[in-house]
């Protein structure tokens, strides 16, 4: 399936691409539409000349090992299977977090993402210039802050996990919440059952996986749920056991103390009632927001 790409502007002057043909210029420029979120695609010349140039007489094998003389390429095979590999796909390509994940193993001296760690696989190159380097150091950008260029090590945490929260994109799939971290967030949310509110999340990101994070975005979230949660009020700090001590009847005016021909509050107690301020301050009454409507009604009887 063809993907939206981006070029870069001087590219039409660059002497690497101008001394090519104008037909591996054109295919230079289009094949990157049509690999994976890794800069990998199916070696298949029939089918990439039906893609990128359907109206033009032209051998695109010819064109492809063109792109490899002048090293943008990488032809190999895989268990049979012949395979492309754009350079520096990374440096000039961001493809969406999204994006289904590469299914297409490496070539020869390329880095593996996490996910392709576990797939062994003979790899043999198919090369039509004996000298060309395969050093992978020309196709990575030591400037660039990429999540697959970081090495998985640093991703490891040196506590165990807690709980563990699914993740998307080309770093670690699993985001670890471990016991500094809960301590760290517990003090800056007072207010917060963090652990809980966290079993919350992972719920809440299972039952909409197009809304998870990657593991760099994973802490922003949770920062930003915890504080959302604060500010609602919506849950009890950490270690909190037992609810809420309800409403004083001392705290209220006789106006919203008056009850209807069913028992009932005929007013609703307002908090930022002044005659309600006065009545608590002359008796001494602490008054906190209730919970619940249950424990607001309770807070009012006689």
């Amino acid at each position: 399936m063809a993907r939206i790409r981006s070029i870069h502007p001087g590219a039409p002057i660059d002497e690497d691409v101008a001394s090519m043909s104008w037909q591996a210029r054109l295919t230079w420029a289009y094949l990157p539409c049509h690999a994976d979120r890794e800069g990998r695609l199916k070696d298949a010349p029939f089918t990439l000349k039906l893609a990128i140039l359907p109206v033009d007489s032209v051998d695109m094998n010819a064109i492809l090992d063109e792109l490899q003389a002048k090293r943008h390429i990488i032809r190999y095979e895989v268990e049979g299977r012949r395979y492309i590999q754009i350079r520096n796909f990374a440096r000039y390509q961001t493809p969406h977090v999204r994006e289904t994940p590469s299914e297409i193993p490496p070539a020869p001296g390329q880095a593996l993402p996490r996910q392709a760690l576990a797939m062994p696989s003979p790899v043999k190159a198919v090369l039509s210039t004996p000298d060309l380097d395969l050093d992978p150091s020309p196709d990575v950008d030591p400037d660039r802050d990429t999540e697959s260029s970081e090495p998985l090590r640093a991703h490891e945490p040196t506590e165990p996990a807690l709980l563990e929260i699914p993740c998307i994109g080309t770093g670690p799939q699993r985001f670890a919440v471990v016991q500094s971290a809960v301590d760290a967030w517990s003090d800056a949310f007072p207010g917060v059952n963090v652990l809980g509110e966290i079993r919350k999340a992972i719920a809440w990101l299972n039952a909409n996986p197009t809304q998870r994070k990657t593991y760099r975005g994973m802490e922003r979230f949770l920062v930003s749920w915890f504080s959302r949660t604060q500010d609602r009020g919506a849950t009890k700090a950490n270690g909190a056991t037992g609810p809420p001590k309800p409403l004083s009847p001392a705290a209220y005016c006789d106006w919203h103390q008056q009850r209807g021909s069913r028992g009932k509050p005929a007013h609703r107690p307002l908090l930022s009632c002044p005659e309600c301020k006065t009545v608590a301050a002359r008796n001494g009454t602490r008054r906190s927001e209730p919970q619940t409507i249950a424990e607001l009604l309770e807070s009012v009887k006689p």
